[in-house]
This record gives C-alpha cells, sequence and structure tokens, in this order.
C-alpha cells in the first residue's frame, strides 16, 4: 500500500476519521456548492455547436454525467440490461 506525500514527510500530523455519514454530507455540501456556481452545466449538458451554413447542431462533447439508458431501465423500471441481449 502507498504511503501519500504529506504522510511520508511527516506533514499529517493527526490522523482524520470521518463516519460515513459525515464522509456523504461533505460529498453532497460539495456538490451543491460547484452546481450552484454552474460548475456540472457541460457535464449534464454536452456542448453543441451550430454549423454556420448548414445550421445544423453538432455534438461536440457529449453529456458524461447523463445516466446511461443501462443505469435508467436497471434503477427506474428494475430491468438488467443485459439479460436482454
Amino acid at each position: 500500500m502507498s504511503v501519500y506525500y504529506e504522510e511520508r514527510k511527516g506533514l499529517i500530523t493527526q490522523t482524520i476519521s470521518l463516519s460515513l455519514e459525515e464522509l456523504l454530507n461533505s460529498f453532497i455540501q460539495g456538490y451543491h456548492y460547484f452546481n450552484r456556481k454552474g460548475s456540472f452545466e457541460l457535464a449534464f449538458k454536452g456542448a453543441n455547436h451550430e454549423d454556420r451554413w448548414t445550421h445544423e447542431i453538432i455534438c461536440i462533447l457529449p453529456p458524461t454525467m447523463a445516466p446511461s439508458p443501462n443505469i435508467f431501465l436497471s434503477r427506474v423500471c428494475r430491468i438488467n440490461i443485459y439479460s436482454l441481449l
């Protein structure tokens, strides 16, 4: 197991102990903070560009945080997509 730089160099003087609930709450707080700032807009919507001459919408970067059909079907509809293939 690798030891982090701060621990190797003695920069961490005390141990950090978080319960799972505290870790989850801090993650949710961080997510809401960056979501309010609009930091996830590109990840949720992707990046599109309208062609100058044809006015066709071209996807430059697809949404990366949009759920895939597999996640949607497995969580919402309780269907295992791999059993259908």
